[in-house]
């Protein structure tokens, strides 16, 4: 127990912790099973929802002050939604057209089950705003049984979701400074789902997409990325260093890691843009 008795709880799992202590840090030295990413607040990857007021938390930029209770799950309510149509991208994804009242647009969060008290599991909007809502289900974040569940989804078969209330919806480009300079898109191995769709909002935004990649998972080192290395040679070809935008849409890599492999190119981290 820490020396001013501050309790976490986590999806139920208590723990006590010292006064001070940054959040993420904690969980992470008490074996909690949390996602993060950048470490820096930027890719979001580390938010928690407080169960006594719905609010939502980066662990990576909480100092604890007092006892919280938290799930990693939104505090809402399962909403029924009806398939319009489904798509099989690949052996690996499925990209899923759904009609209900959602005003999420691309970029914004949200959450899915099968059924009403079922597990939900987080997935990105990719739709333009008052299009109807589309998902890419991705087998790697699927149980064996969800995955079976989502093969077999036929149209007007319902699936839950849990939507963010008092959110703005449709910031993400916004909140990315997207503008009509030069990008680079890079993916981590598990979304190579989304290469399509990001290819289409740059284009509609008249942003210059230099070049796409996606990143092996056989390592963590981006040195070791061979097609990282000859995407920035093709595109430091096109424009200068300072020009570039990069956007990395992944978990694995932090900043530190983006840092240490830029530094060398002349390529400062506010070019970069994080994408859970």
């Amino acid at each position: 127990m820490g020396s001013q008795g501050l309790t976490i709880s986590l999806n139920g799992k208590k723990v006590g912790v010292a006064s001070g202590e940054n959040l993420l840090t904690a969980l992470l030295a008490n074996q909690f099973d949390v996602h993060y990413g950048c470490r820096a607040g930027a890719c979001g990857a580390c938010r928690l929802y407080d169960q006594n007021n719905g609010e939502s938390i980066l662990a990576c930029q909480t100092q604890l002050v007092s006892s919280l209770s938290l799930t990693t799950q939104p505090v809402s309510t399962s909403i029924p939604f009806s398939l319009i149509s489904k798509k099989r991208l690949d052996e690996a994804s499925i990209e899923l057209t759904l009609m209900g009242p959602s005003d999420e647009s691309f970029g914004d969060r949200l959450r899915l089950s099968f059924d009403q008290e079922g597990l939900a599991e987080e997935f990105m909007a990719l739709n333009a705003a008052g299009q109807a809502l589309t998902l890419v289900l991705l087998k790697s974040q699927l149980s064996a049984a969800d995955w079976l569940l989502a093969l077999n989804l036929v149209p007007a078969d319902r699936v839950f979701l849990q939507l963010q209330q008092g959110v703005r919806k449709g910031r993400l480009l916004y909140e990315l400074r997207v503008d009509q300079g030069p990008w680079l898109v890079v993916l981590a191995a598990e979304n190579i789902a989304y290469e399509k769709h990001w290819r289409e909002v740059l284009a509609n935004e008249n942003c210059d997409l230099l070049a796409c990649c996606t990143l092996s998972d056989e390592s963590d080192n981006l040195a070791e990325q061979v097609v990282l290395k000859e995407a920035f040679s093709q595109v430091l070809s096109k424009t200068n260093s300072t020009d570039l935008n990069i956007l990395y849409h992944g978990q694995k890599r932090s900043l530190q890691q983006w840092e240490d492999y830029l530094r060398p190119l002349r390529i400062r981290t506010h070019q970069l843009h994080f994408v859970r």
